[in-house]
Parts: C-alpha cells; structure tokens; sequence
C-alpha cells in the first residue's frame, strides 16, 4: 500500500541478489523467476510498460530467465444458435469470435518485456470425470485457450514466444433462445474441473485442499519447470574424451531460453487455424504467428536427442559488428536422398536496454539459416518477426535430393549489431540446432553428428598444437 508495483519488484530483484540494508543476498544463486502477473489495465499497446522496460534491465544485468505470463481476458463469446444446438463446430465458432477481438486480447503488462519469456496457454490438461449438462467445452484439444492473450509484442516481435497447457476453461450451457445468436458465459468448475489442479484456500484452514483452474499462469509454471529441468541437464553434462568443450555456467540461462523454444513448433494448429478463420494466404503466415507465437511446446523434445535427431548447442560473447560462425556437420546418410528433413535453429540472447532510445534492445542479433546445403525451406513462424525480438526460431523444412561430400558441414553465421557501444558492451547468446529425419527413417544421424564432431573437434586441437609449436 502506498508502493509502487515497479519499485516492489525491483526491491524484490536487489534482495535476492544484492541485499538490502544491512541484510545479506537472499537468493543470488537463482537463475530462473517466474512473475505470472497481468495487469488488465496496461494492455500492451506500442509503448512499453513501466514493468516491462524494468524486467528487461534485471535480466541483462543479473544474467536471468524470466519467465512471464501473457495475461488472461475473458471467454465470453458471441456464436451462432445453431452452433449450440447441434454441437457441430463449436470451437471453430468460438476460435473466430475470440480472433476477431484480438485487438482487444493484447499483452498484460508486463508480458511485452523482451528479454523474458512469455508464455500463452493451450486449451488442454489432464482433468478427467467432468461431466454435467449444464457446461459445454467450446475450445478445441490442444490448440490456443480463448482466454490467451495474443501478440505481437513491441516492435512487431514474436510474443507469446511459447504456449503450454494451461487448463480448458468450459462454458454454461445457454438456456434455449429463438436468437439467432446467443452469448457463452465462463462456467464455475473448481471443485471437479476441467483445469488444473493446484493448491488452493481450504474450508477451515485445510492445507490440502485444491481447486481446477484454468490461465496462462498455470502455462508459465509449466514452462519454468522445464527451464529448471533444462538447467540441471546443463550443470551435469560433461563433454567426452575428444569432443568440443561444454559451455560454461554464465552461458546456462541464455541456454536454457533457447533450447526451451527450441523444442517449440506450429503442429496441427496451423492448418486447423488457417481453414476456420478463413485466412488470406498472402497474411496467414504473419496472421498465424500473431496467434501462436513460435508454437507449442513438447516437453519430450526439450534438451534430448534420438537416433532420427541430432542437437548441437553452443554459446559465446559477441561484440559489436562481429561474426561467429557454427559448424554443424551434414549426417552422410542424407546424401542425395528425397528423405523428408527439419532443421531448426534457435538463438536466444539478452540484450542491454538503453532508457535514451526508442529501440530499447540495445543488441540486435541474428542468424541466416542455410537452406541449399540440405535442400530445405523457411516455415512456420514468420521469419520478419522472428527477428524483432531476443529469441530467432527458424523452423526449415524439405525432401530435395542434394549432393555433399561426406565431412562437408552447414555454417550458421552469427551477426551482431549493437548500439550505444561502449569497449566493455558485449552480449552472451546460445544457440541450438537440430537436424531431424523421419521417426521409420533407418539412419542413425545422432551418431553420424557425433563422429563427425569427434574429428572436427581433432582437426582443431592438431591446429592449436601447431600454432603453440610455430609460437
């Protein structure tokens, strides 16, 4: 009371990790924080919110994955009788009424932050034994909650980055109207869902006690869970004998918000989408990727390989108007076949804010993405906006025959620009890539990766012995 919200959070940041007063850090070992908070009165609309712009000076300069939550808007939602009445394509009713008000669905604050990750909600949990006449499900398994927000985010970059379940959120079944039209209403289904199940207040003090709901809150816990499983897979592995050096631990967190979009994908949801709200295919992709963001996350797929896919990560400090280049090397059993393959490639990095610019991400990285060497093309997330933000998520897809000598490699350029440089301005990023082949394909391309990197990996340190010699 008498505070306000951007100063509580600030004071919050300094006492995990700095101290306050005569008291000592509280937490300076954390690397995750999740702030599943939405203001319904900061909409985000062009400008930055206070909040936001404060989110994005405590990532950079506590090396942080913030994790934030779009924000929840109501399911009302305005559908044929008709619909109703025979229960056919309902969700797709509710899908483009909810999409028609998606000016009005936009960011909470301060989910427009764009050091942090935000994460919006699927229509989906585990709830099982709800049954009443009184309620009817009008979303669809799987696909964007209606009550999600929706991007993009400042300066037309991807937002929400990721989505997750965040429970079903079901409607009260309306009483018959001669309308043509009829108003859906949320329903109240705590005690025995759909939802998710979480700890909630207890008739008398019970501890135990739990409710189903439903939000994009429930989403962003999924989602910093998984970035702490991606950490703890980050702090035990250990490079093997003859294989590249790992990582060190100040590049885990902008490894961690990497490979947690990395293993983010369109699925079903584009088609489904694309046919029931009638989208032009000149605008469906950018129209698309306004709704879902870089996609759906599988958790299955986060930090792991398999014998159809190969994950090569990696990290460094970059300055101004440098150039890195990664090397991932071409599985030899790809060589001239019309198998179908994926490569994606994912870049995440957290920029230095300036106060003084309209910019405000000070650090504007990027990356090319190879399409000849392995025969594939850009889909999915549009790739104008996928540029805008701190997270690059190139999806490529094909099936062209194309001819490479067995040791050849793709190369992913790095490219940094950065303003309002200084000597000491330098920016931490991670990425991943990933080569993926059909899951009845014969080929183990994990293991033709991993011998391919073993020899690179001699080829460089033969290098590095000559050069001390000559010195």
């Amino acid at each position: 009371r008498g505070q306000l919200l951007v100063d509580l959070v600030h004071r919050a940041f300094r006492r995990m990790f700095e101290g306050d007063g005569q008291h000592p850090p509280a937490a300076p070992s954390v690397r995750i924080v999740n702030l599943s908070i939405g203001d319904p009165l900061r909409t985000f609309a062009r400008h930055l919110s206070p909040l936001a712009r404060l989110l994005d000076w405590l990532a950079s300069k506590y090396n942080l994955v913030i994790v934030v939550s779009a924000g929840n808007h109501s399911v009302v939602s305005t559908v044929p009788t008709q619909v109703v009445r025979d229960g056919t394509r309902l969700p797709e009713s509710v899908a483009a009424d909810v999409y028609s008000k998606a000016r009005l669905r936009r960011l909470m604050s301060p989910a427009e932050a764009v050091n942090v990750v935000t994460v919006g909600a699927l229509h989906a949990d585990h709830a099982t034994g709800w049954a009443s006449d009184t309620v009817i499900d009008g979303g669809k398994e799987a696909m964007p909650a209606p009550y999600s927000a929706v991007g993009f985010g400042y300066r037309r970059s991807v937002k929400p980055e990721i989505l997750l379940p965040g429970g079903r959120q079901l409607f009260e079944r309306p009483l018959p109207t001669p309308d043509k039209e009829v108003t859906l209403y949320p329903a109240r289904h705590l005690a025995r869902g759909p939802g998710m199940r979480v700890a909630a207040p207890g008739v008398g003090g019970d501890i135990r006690a739990t409710a189903f709901l439903s939000g994009t809150s429930n989403a962003a816990a999924l989602a910093t869970r998984l970035a702490n499983e991606i950490m703890d897979a980050l702090e035990t592995y250990q490079a093997g004998d003859g294989e590249f050096r790992f990582p060190d631990a100040q590049y885990h967190p902008v490894l961690a918000k990497t490979l947690l979009v990395h293993a983010a994908s369109w699925g079903d949801m584009e088609p489904w989408l694309a046919e029931v709200l009638d989208l032009p295919r000149r605008t469906a992709r950018r129209d698309i990727t306004q709704i879902l963001g870089y996609g759906a996350v599988d958790p299955d797929r986060v930090a792991a390989a398999s014998r159809t896919r190969a994950v090569l990560i990696g990290a460094a400090t970059i300055r101004d108007r440098e150039q890195h280049t990664f090397a991932f090397p071409l599985p030899p059993s790809l060589r001239a076949t019309t198998d179908w393959r994926r490569l994606t490639i994912t870049m995440g990095w957290l920029s230095p804010i300036s106060a003084r610019s309209l910019r405000h991400r000070i650090a504007r990285l990027r990356f090319k993405p190879p399409q000849k060497e392995l025969g594939v093309k850009r889909v999915q997330a549009d790739p104008n906006a996928a540029v805008n933000g701190t997270v690059q998520h190139e999806i490529l897809e094909g099936a062209s025959a194309v001819a490479y000598a067995v040791g050849d490699t793709l190369s992913i350029t790095v490219d940094a620009r950065i303003d309002d440089v200084t000597p000491s301005t330098k920016v931490r990023y991670g990425i991943a890539a990933s080569i993926e082949i059909a899951a009845n394909a014969q080929a183990d391309i994990h293991d033709e990766v991993r011998q391919a990197l073993r020899v690179l990996a001699r080829q460089q340190q033969r290098v590095r012995a000559d050069v001390a010699t000559h010195a």
